[in-house]
């Protein structure tokens, strides 16, 4: 916030902040906002500076190159529903992707490919990988460095909001989005 960057500033040309929270003051010359909000226009007003540049909105998402590279070449989607991603980011401490596991279980749909990503971090992935060793159209990865390419071969995911939003709209992947913070 403006506490650390009025520190900075004399030591630098210009500040770059990424913010999505708006709910407090920054001295800075650039922010990024790359949520969609109605008042997206208005929200930082009396923020930060009024010379402050403001890229706001989806079209500045920030994306990895392996978005780029897996838009390059996008499954056809058909409406079919065979191959579902399921990933709640990188801790998950309500555990949504067990309780995730837990409902396709009880669908009973041993047709369906189940990919299922937990972070390093996440403090339950011992137990989400013993849910997935019983079912064999389930499969367990832990900490993956090629997200891109689950997305692109996926039906539909079962996710929680957050950077992947971006991720997955940029590759037209239909989603359930659980809301797992306020932001």
């Amino acid at each position: 916030d403006i506490t650390w960057e009025s520190i900075i500033r004399p030591y630098v040309k210009k500040i770059m902040v990424i913010d999505d929270l708006a709910n407090r003051k920054h001295d800075c010359d650039m922010l990024l906002d790359q949520n969609y909000y109605k008042n997206k226009d208005y929200r930082y007003e009396g923020l930060v500076p009024n010379a402050c540049k403001l890229f706001l909105g989806p079209q500045y998402a920030i994306l990895r190159e392996e978005f780029y590279e897996a838009r390059k070449h996008l499954k056809n989607r058909d409406g079919n529903i065979k191959n579902v991603l399921v990933f709640f980011g990188g801790i998950d401490v309500t555990n949504e992707t067990k309780k995730t596991l837990e409902a396709i279980v009880a669908l009973n749909r041993d047709d369906l490919t189940i990919n299922v990503i937990v972070g390093q971090s996440n403090p339950h992935k011992e137990d989400i990988k013993n849910i997935c060793d019983k079912y064999p159209y389930m499969n367990y990865y832990c900490q993956v460095n090629n997200i891109a390419d689950f997305m692109n071969q996926a039906d539909l995911a079962i996710v929680a909001g957050g950077t992947t939003t971006w991720e997955r709209c940029f590759l037209g992947l239909p989603s359930i989005v659980i809301a797992v913070a306020e932001n």
